[in-house]
């Protein structure tokens, strides 16, 4: 009894600071933490991971629900405890859902901060299911910023290099298709759509009809830009 009623007045200022948000995916990791905990003679509590990994799923819940300041106290909690532990995938997962809740914040140099470490923690696992969506998070805050072709120019040929050395051809076409739209933004069309036809080609050999699709569209919009330049031009 005593130790329930420790454990449940430590993760109550959590579940309070999450409502109103009703039914929530997160609820399964309070559920798994409070069993582990009370099967362990409380030692759960002291589980630094299982409870970043908490703090996570309710800052993603407040990120959706429009309370991006509550989410970031969340998270930058979270970031605090999984500092101290060595879940690289929860510390990658902490990153992005923080520098998320910056951005929303307009926060920026803060988020942009966040993602590059998410994307050289990513590097050094070689984790390249982690390093994309660092990277499109990265260059949907350079689109905001007004920097996509440069700083693109600078981070994406290298990851394009990384994934393709290891093999991961279908992470490194998604990463083909983020340099070709900071290449198409900055006026660089010719340049953009090699780059979308090696992704298309990859993703068609993939099988992957969404990505293809995706891509496509992208290729469409990028050889009207070249047609529109070769009519001015004439």
């Amino acid at each position: 009894g005593r130790m329930r009623n420790l454990y449940s007045s430590s993760l109550a200022r959590l579940v309070e600071e999450a409502r109103p948000l009703g039914e929530l995916p997160w609820q399964a990791d309070l559920q798994a933490l409070l069993g582990a905990y009370l099967h362990s003679g409380g030692r759960a509590l002291k589980d630094e991971v299982m409870q970043s990994r908490a703090l996570n799923r309710i800052g993603a819940a407040l990120i959706a629900g429009g309370d991006p300041p509550r989410a970031a106290r969340m998270l930058e909690r979270a970031l605090d405890l999984i500092s101290r532990q060595t879940s690289w995938e929860t510390l990658s997962e902490t990153y992005l859902l923080l520098a998320r809740a910056y951005a929303r914040l307009d926060h920026l140099d803060a988020a942009e901060n966040l993602l590059i470490s998410a994307v050289e923690l990513a590097y050094q696992l070689g984790a390249g299911g982690h390093l994309v969506p660092a990277l499109a998070a990265l260059a949907a805050l350079w689109r905001r910023r007004g920097r996509e072709g440069e700083q693109a120019e600078q981070f994406l040929p290298r990851a394009i290099g990384f994934l393709e050395e290891r093999h991961q051809l279908h992470l490194a076409a998604q990463v083909r298709r983020l340099l070709a739209e900071g290449r198409r933004r900055s006026g660089q069309p010719a340049q953009a759509e090699a780059q979308l036809r090696h992704a298309l080609a990859a993703f068609q050999r993939a099988g992957d009809r969404r990505e293809a699709g995706l891509t496509a569209l992208a290729l469409a919009d990028c050889l009207v830009d070249l047609e529109r330049a070769a009519a001015a031009q004439a």
